[in-house]
């Protein structure tokens, strides 16, 4: 959901819906970078996946450089990383 739609569902102004949107931003990543506990061992399964996130310009040709972000999940406890 993007700036303008959140600023007309719930009518704030733009500057608002940054600061929430970044406010949000650094408590997902703070809970990540603190809670984050070892997975695996023997025996136990982790499912690893990748993605890369980025924009093309006006949404034709290559891919622009972009994030890529690891997660993984193990198997049973549900205990995961990014």
């Amino acid at each position: 959901m993007g700036n303008d739609s959140v600023m007309q569902e719930v009518k704030v102004h733009e500057h608002a819906v940054v600061d929430w949107f970044m406010f949000c931003r650094e408590v997902c990543m703070t809970t990540v970078i603190n809670d984050s506990v070892p997975i695996g061992g023997k025996g136990v399964i982790v499912e690893v996946d990748e993605s890369k996130f980025g924009k093309r310009k006006y949404g034709r040709g290559k891919p622009v450089d972009g994030h890529r972000v690891i997660g993984g999940i193990e198997r049973g406890t549900n205990r995961c990383f990014f």
